[in-house]
């Protein structure tokens, strides 16, 4: 009978160990994700500057795009204006 008992020992032991080492791997696990969605919350704000800072150059672009465009504009009324000068100073 205490030869069982014995085996029945080792084998809670065992089990013990086990479950001890499934925990040390759990702690670790949950430390890396812990660690994880720290570096997530991280970049997301990064994410959202960046977004931000595309939307800011975006709106830049198209204003400078309707300046040109302006300008442009400016310019053809002006080249009409004067070919209207050059036809009515050569009639």
């Amino acid at each position: 009978m205490g030869l069982f008992g014995d085996e029945k020992s080792a084998q809670i032991a065992a089990l013990q160990q086990e479950k001890g080492e499934l925990g040390a791997r759990v702690r670790k696990i949950y430390a890396a994700f812990i660690e994880a969605r720290g570096r997530i919350e991280q970049l997301e704000g990064a994410l959202a500057v960046a977004n931000a800072e595309v939307a800011s150059a975006k709106r830049l672009v198209a204003k400078a795009r309707e300046r040109q465009k302006a300008s442009v504009e400016r310019a053809n009324r002006f080249k009409s204006k004067l070919n209207k000068l050059a036809c009515q100073e050569s009639v």
